[in-house]
């Protein structure tokens, strides 16, 4: 961009508000939104003692149906690159090459390839509303669309399905499963990315298999905060996890300071050790423990201390899908 202002008023007529096109955007009654900012540098005041003194771009509200996709952590900087384009940009432009990724998992895919692209230095951050419906950037073969997401309930014991063997599928988690678990998400409001659970993972011991799931909070966090899903997808001999945070919109119950943060998710990684998953955010810790019941313990601490606590449940888990294609 060619602005270069030198006092606040400036921004008034060189700068882009980006609260303005996301007012167009809602009310153009479009079913999809998508606003992408690799724009995420320090404030051009912060250094010239005027009252405007945050650190990159500022957090924003998503509207209905819109995904805001941040280059890093709002109020982080981002990484300009070596060759001409920035990390994000480079990471952006691969993953929505990939064909049948859908929205979700696209900027998931970006967020884990500027985290090793950058030795972890920057996190790309989403913020999204509920979204209906799927959208691909690209698609591959003849993929029949599928239907807009339905509110259903949340079942009480964990689901079983027929899982593919091995040999048969590249991931244990059919279109079907994925689907039930959109609808299942969008019951309480949280944004799900499409996720493979690779075939190495049926041959993991029990201890470890166990693990490789998706939970979902019966109550929000303190019950009174945010609903919150766990999506662990892969699990190391070693240990090493990967796996994917969602929270939802914030509730009127929480502090103000804490409502102005949306919906939004993260990809993770980790390390299990016992009954017990810690990942390690730059913004936060989240420490998992995997009850005996196969609930799940949801613990986020916040780097300026607040802790949630919540359980969730097991609405998708790889050990019973596998164990209900055994009895088949």
């Amino acid at each position: 961009m060619n602005a270069n202002p030198v006092r606040e008023a400036d921004v008034d007529f060189q700068m882009l508000d980006a609260s303005l096109v996301l007012r167009q955007m809602d009310g153009a009654g479009t079913k999809l939104n998508i606003v992408i900012l690799d724009a995420c540098r320090n404030n051009p005041f912060g250094s010239r003692n005027l009252r405007m003194m945050q650190r990159g771009l500022a957090q924003m509200q998503a509207p209905e149906g819109t995904l805001i996709s941040y280059a890093t952590q709002p109020g982080n900087v981002a990484l300009d690159g070596v060759d001409g384009n920035s990390p994000y940009a480079a990471a952006l432009v691969s993953a929505i090459r990939k064909p049948d990724l859908d929205i979700f998992r696209t900027f998931n895919e970006v967020g884990l390839e500027v985290k090793r692209l950058t030795g972890g230095e920057q996190q790309p951050w989403v913020s999204a509303s509920p979204i209906a419906g799927t959208f691909h950037f690209t698609k591959g073969g003849s993929v029949s669309p599928q239907p807009l997401v339905s509110a259903v309930a949340i079942p009480a014991v964990p689901a079983t399905a027929v899982v593919p063997a091995p040999e048969e599928a590249r991931t244990l988690i059919a279109a079907g499963e994925m689907q039930r678990l959109r609808e299942i998400a969008a019951r309480k409001r949280l944004p799900l990315a499409d996720f493979d659970v690779d075939a190495a993972a049926g041959r993991l011991p029990e201890a470890q298999r166990r693990f490789v799931g998706v939970w979902i909070s019966n109550y929000g966090f303190n019950r009174i905060g945010r609903q919150a899903m766990i999506v662990v997808h892969r699990v190391d001999p070693g240990g090493r996890v990967e796996g994917i945070f969602s929270w939802g919109p914030p509730t009127p119950k929480m502090p103000p300071e804490m409502q102005k943060r949306p919906a939004g998710f993260s990809p993770l990684e980790g390390k299990l050790s016992g009954n017990q998953i810690v990942f390690n955010h730059t913004n936060f810790v989240l420490t998992v423990t995997l009850n005996a019941d196969n609930t799940m313990t949801i613990e986020n601490r916040l780097r300026s201390g607040q802790v949630g606590l919540t359980v969730g449940a097991p609405v998708w888990q790889l050990s019973s899908a596998m164990a209900a294609g055994a009895r088949k």
